[in-house]
């Protein structure tokens, strides 16, 4: 079986190239997870930076998705699927659609293995820490649904849940 690291780097998705690493043309990064660690500490404790973080990824998945629909005509349903993958490939965590409402422009994901599961010991009370993560959903999601909605997390592996849950649903 072929991994879907392979069928990017097959179809020529996944390239290297002075010192630029890229997904489908989309310039990336690999940090770190101390730095994703600082976001989500820093955001729990500033509610304005937390909607920044917030915004700022919801606005970058929505271009990312804009992007490729445009220069490689993936629609809504195969977009599903590729976030998905993108999201376990990159080291996010194991994400997994509970369910997905196309005509109440509703989902709900569950994901494991996010790395708030290292802020568990620290104790930041019964409080959700993944809003940067939530951002991603609701951007990859509004281009999905073609309308603007938001995700929310309603339980976190940082307070010792099984699992992260987003619901996202429409503004």
């Amino acid at each position: 079986m072929v991994s879907f690291v392979d069928k990017l780097l097959l179809g020529r998705e996944l390239k290297f190239e002075e010192g630029r690493l890229s997904i489908f043309d989309q310039r990336v990064l690999i940090v770190p997870v101390e730095l994703i660690l600082l976001l989500i500490e820093k955001s729990v404790a500033d509610e304005k930076f937390e909607q920044a973080i917030y915004d700022v990824m919801k606005k970058s998945v929505y271009g990312f998705c804009q992007t490729l629909a445009k220069r490689r005509g993936i629609e809504p349903k195969k977009m599903v699927d590729l976030l998905i993958n993108l999201a376990e490939m990159n080291g996010y965590g194991k994400l997994q659609l509970i369910n997905l409402d196309y005509d109440k422009k509703q989902a709900i994901f569950h994901m494991r293995s996010l790395p708030s599961e290292a802020l568990l010991e620290k104790k930041l009370g019964k409080r959700i820490v993944d809003r940067y993560w939530a951002g991603m959903l609701a951007g990859g999601a509004s281009w999905i649904f073609g309308e603007d909605v938001d995700a929310v997390e309603t339980r976190c592996v940082a307070d010792g849940k099984e699992s992260c849950e987003f619901v996202v649903r429409k503004v």
